[in-house]
């Protein structure tokens, strides 16, 4: 039986590439439920109605947020950089778990996405991506873990796979499985609070990161697969096209969400250098800003290489159905060459003009009809004889 003696502050968050022009949209959406942008206004007003806010203020600091209090004693922080948390603190991890579970998926992510919904479309396979939110639970206590009695958080600490303890006698523990995240800390609220901030903004820039890196290796192996192939017909290759232009789409999209990821780290490590707390993420996340940049100077060069692999693949599909309708013109001129060659050799034959005859009119027709046979015939031959997207 489960013993809830201690107050824990449990939290959660993610972080999406955002400005603080999107914080202007946000402060004005969550304050009166309106927007500039052509939404719904009643669908607003709704959306904001069901998020039950309390009070709401913006304040200015280093990075300005937005700080929402709802009347189920949610807090909310939403920065300018896009990144927010959403805690609750109660004597019940396992209700405040299912607090604010519910209110993300029922009222906080429906209210953004909506928010959010104009603007370039999402591709398909960004769509995909999914959302896991690792709990932080923090003990509000001048306790120890080991003076934790509640069973469930025990089970927890006795299963992590990893712990490490600093010098101050604080301890971080983690599960993966779990998707949970145990901070034990004895420093102030406020700093345990600026550790998860930014463990949040590394977990989220890593996966997304991950996630690019993934649907790079799909897109290139889509491509690689088809370049092996040793025939295509044209027929197929038209259909191989546009799907490689819907690829070509995604990569461009893609490739200018890496580009603007730069900035976010800048900012990110300079707000920690001014916070004091690079050594507190070392010790106890192992994050350091210089990997995580090189790690985007990676995914970044990679996909250059797979805009320009997609690339050659469109430019040599094209090159192959500009040769085949070469070759079906081709065809057409030769026919109507020989046709008007017949013609002309009847004419300068006769000693006067001829006469419209139903003899002659069968004739027209028989050459008109073998021409169109022809035509129909050099055109499905072509439309069907295979080619490589190979160089070879």
């Amino acid at each position: 039986m489960s013993k809830h003696k201690f107050a824990y502050s449990v939290s959660f968050g993610s972080w999406y590439a955002r400005t603080q022009l999107h914080l202007s949209e946000v402060f004005e959406f969550l304050s009166d439920g309106t927007s500039l942008l052509e939404l719904d206004s009643d669908i607003l007003r709704q959306l904001q109605a069901r998020l039950e806010i309390k009070s709401i203020s913006r304040v200015i600091e280093p990075l300005e947020f937005i700080q929402v209090k709802t009347k189920n004693d949610i807090e909310i922080k939403y920065f300018e950089d896009g990144l927010y948390t959403l805690t609750h603190i109660s004597n019940d991890v396992n209700k405040s778990k299912a607090i604010l579970r519910d209110y993300y998926k029922s009222r906080f992510s429906p209210a953004l996405s909506y928010l959010f919904s104009l603007g370039a479309p999402t591709p398909k396979i960004l769509a995909k991506m999914t959302e896991q939110h690792p709990f932080a639970i923090h003990l509000l206590s001048e306790n120890s873990v080991q003076a934790i009695d509640d069973s469930d958080l025990m089970h927890f600490i006795q299963n992590a796979y990893s712990q490490i303890h600093l010098k101050d006698g604080s301890i971080s523990l983690f599960a993966d499985r779990s998707q949970i995240l145990l901070i034990a800390h004895k420093s102030d609220l406020t700093v345990i609070s600026d550790l998860l901030e930014m463990q949040i903004f590394f977990r989220e820039f890593k996966n997304q990161l991950a996630h690019y890196l993934n649907t790079h290796r799909v897109l290139w192996e889509k491509v690689a697969n088809l370049k092996e192939k040793k025939k295509l017909s044209t027929s197929e290759l038209e259909k191989i096209r546009l799907e490689l232009e819907d690829d070509q789409k995604i990569v461009s999209l893609i490739s200018s969400r890496i580009n603007q990821m730069k900035s976010y780290i800048s900012t990110r490590s300079a707000l920690a250098d001014q916070l004091k707390i690079n050594d507190y993420l070392k010790e106890l996340f192992q994050y350091r800003f210089d990997t995580l940049s090189s790690s985007h100077e990676y995914v970044k060069e990679l996909w250059k290489m797979t805009e320009n692999y997609i690339n050659s693949a469109i430019s040599l599909s094209n090159q192959i159905e500009n040769r085949s309708v070469s070759h079906n013109l081709k065809t057409v001129a030769f026919i109507t060459s020989l046709g008007t060659f017949s013609f002309i050799s009847t004419l300068f034959a006769k000693t006067e003009l001829p006469k419209i005859t139903p003899t002659g009119l069968v004739y027209v027709v028989m050459m008109f009809s073998f021409a169109i046979c022809v035509n129909g015939f050099a055109y499905i031959f072509f439309k069907h004889l295979k080619y490589s997207l190979s160089k070879k």
